[in-house]
């Protein structure tokens, strides 16, 4: 009798320390601009279940896909607490985020730097580059991300950009007068060096501006015709122009009144989970690329390589826009330090062309981010 009561003892014991222990669990509301089922919104769920497992069940995260906050929303939601965590497309808020949008509008220099001696390596160079960049060598970017109320976790990019289009095009000529959704000064400047036309949308409307005949074309990584659904309004894809990735994503941006509620330990979790979610973002995203190009040509699409001459004209043209990209910062969004930011930044970036050729598979490349990035970040100041 004694025993079963101390049993008894033992397990109400048990009962009530896990009741504490959820009730003083943090529940987080993640807001993705993706549907679900796309890649980038299953790459946040597991990205929840790395902070679940990382801080030992005291932080989770509920992610809504398309419905808490869209694209166009998602830096003043998660500003004013209506989500915890999200996607912020630095693009659309171009002065919010000058600094870190410049740097990330030289991507098209990866053409000239590691096109055809990285295997597809190149996103994960860049990757690593933006994400070290921020975290460690552009206070100017995270007072950035402090002046909307926000901390910087983790980093979001595409795979290499092509152009999707309803029409063919492989020579210069062929853009003239096309109408291209694009989002970037750098791309805006390309389009008119070719005598394109640039239009400005979020994501989220692109399938409609391309069914209706809005625009002929989005600049866009392949994946995009899976993600967004555009494989059903586009029939054509120049793979290799214009080049370059779209690595201007806080992929984890918080609320910095929801960071600052978590103690070091989750701190550490939730960053530690931002490196996977950087690694595993960018790795599938080179392989889904691959997937959804083969997907593409089976179901009767045109894949296009430009010419030679096009090829050429624009390699010329980044070597001449990288001055032109400080340039515009500087007279747009006040960006003084601008040449000496993109110096800096292209040594970095040189670096993780080396450094990610070692990188053979998604955990290796999480590693790699969370040994030279991440885990170098004092998290009991940080965001603070």
């Amino acid at each position: 009798m004694k025993k079963q009561s101390l049993t008894n003892l033992l397990s109400t014991v048990i009962l009530i320390s896990l009741i504490v222990s959820t009730a003083n669990a943090t529940t987080l509301n993640f807001a993705s601009p993706y549907p679900s089922g796309s890649l980038p919104t299953n790459v946040v769920e597991q990205w929840a279940s790395k902070v679940n497992e990382y801080s030992s069940g005291k932080v989770s995260a509920k992610v809504f896909p398309l419905s808490l906050l869209s694209a166009a929303e998602a830096s003043p939601g998660i500003r004013d607490g209506i989500a915890d965590v999200g996607f912020v497309i630095m693009a659309y808020w171009p002065g919010s985020y000058a600094h870190s949008n410049m740097v990330n509008e030289s991507a098209m220099q990866m053409k000239l730097i590691s096109e055809n001696n990285l295997n597809g390596k190149g996103t994960f160079a860049f990757q690593g580059a933006m994400a070290e960049f921020i975290l460690h060598s552009c206070p100017e970017c995270l007072n950035e991300y402090q002046s909307q109320n926000q901390v910087y976790t983790a980093n979001v990019t595409t795979a290499n950009y092509a152009l999707l289009c309803n029409k063919k095009i492989t020579k210069p000529s062929e853009m003239n007068g096309t109408r291209v959704r694009a989002g970037g000064s750098h791309w805006a400047r390309w389009l008119k060096e070719f005598d394109a036309t640039q239009v400005n949308m979020t994501i989220n409307d692109i399938r409609e501006a391309l069914s209706q005949g809005v625009v002929d074309c989005t600049l866009a990584q392949p994946s995009e015709l899976r993600n967004l659904g555009l494989s059903e309004v586009v029939n054509h894809v120049t793979i290799d122009l214009p080049g370059g990735v779209y690595a201007g994503v806080g992929g984890a941006t918080f609320n910095r009144d929801t960071w600052r509620s978590l103690d070091v330990d989750q701190r550490k979790a939730i960053l530690k989970a931002g490196a996977f979610l950087t690694a595993e973002i960018a790795w599938q995203s080179e392989l889904q690329a691959r997937e959804v190009m083969e997907d593409f040509r089976k179901n009767d699409g045109q894949m296009h390589y430009a010419s030679e001459q096009f090829v050429k004209l624009t390699k010329e043209f980044i070597e001449d826009d990288m001055s032109e990209l400080v340039s515009y910062y500087e007279t747009k969004h006040g960006v003084k330090n601008g040449d000496a930011l993109l110096s800096d930044f292209t040594e970095i970036l040189r670096k993780w062309v080396d450094r990610v050729k070692e990188a053979d598979s998604s955990e290796e490349l999480s590693e790699i981010y969370w040994e030279e990035i991440f885990s170098k970040v004092d998290v009991s100041k940080y965001g603070l």
